[in-house]
């Protein structure tokens, strides 16, 4: 949980810029006393496809198939042996290159393959760019790779009120005198749940540094602490 507050505390800078247009904000539900909160289960994928196309994906060791994709503004499907998938994303969704080791699966060697993990699921999906000629695969896939962080990053922004990081501590809130940085991050409660609470790094007092997460911004309910 602390790993997914750090990551996502520089993502929170994000809340200070625009949402893409192409983007609504997501639907979300205020929790009492009043921190807003999301459900990062499967949500209706938005509008119409941003981006298609073939690839390839492994859903075994030994098997690899030919899929066609389509990348929503927030999330993806595909069609497999007659299943369809469909998977919307979350700020705890990481695209990124990856490569086997020599000898994994022979049939994988002119394959460049990327993954979507899903870590509030304990998930990970695999496809791969398939072509003779080397150089344009590596493309491709850098190509499919940042455009799924894109919806990945417009998914994050679309969830953070406006704000910019503070480091001055907040008259009427005598616990943020020692502040360093304070701004929203998206904290995962559990699999099902995820909430947009108000982070605070404190300086260091008796060896000790403290991190608090307060309701909102005016700092006048703490949720939590992390020492």
């Amino acid at each position: 949980v602390l790993v997914a507050l750090v990551v996502l505390g520089a993502l929170g800078a994000l809340g200070a810029l625009e949402c893409d247009d192409t983007l609504q904000r997501l639907d979300a539900a205020m929790s009492p006393p009043g921190g807003l909160s999301f459900s990062t289960l499967q949500q209706p994928l938005r509008g119409t496809p941003i981006r298609e196309g073939n690839l390839w994906y492994l859903s075994a060791e030994d098997q690899v198939d030919a899929v066609h994709f389509s990348l929503y503004v927030n999330g993806f499907f595909f069609r497999h042996e007659g299943v369809e998938v469909s998977i919307s994303l979350s700020p705890f969704v990481l695209v990124r290159n990856c490569k086997f080791q020599s000898g994994y699966n022979a049939t994988l060697t002119d394959v460049k393959i990327f993954k979507i993990s899903l870590f509030a699921h304990s998930a990970c999906y695999y496809f791969g760019v398939r072509s003779e000629d080397e150089r344009w695969a590596e493309e491709e896939r850098s190509r499919w790779v940042l455009d799924v962080s894109r919806a990945i990053r417009l998914v994050t922004q679309s969830l953070f009120p406006p704000f910019r990081i503070t480091c001055e501590p907040l008259q009427g809130a005598p616990q943020t005198r020692r502040r360093l940085m304070a701004g929203y991050v998206v904290y995962h409660e559990d699999v099902s749940t995820a909430s947009v609470v108000y982070f605070e790094l404190q300086a260091h007092e008796k060896g000790m540094a403290k991190m608090l997460l307060y309701e909102n911004s005016k700092c006048q309910v703490v949720v939590g602490e992390i020492p």
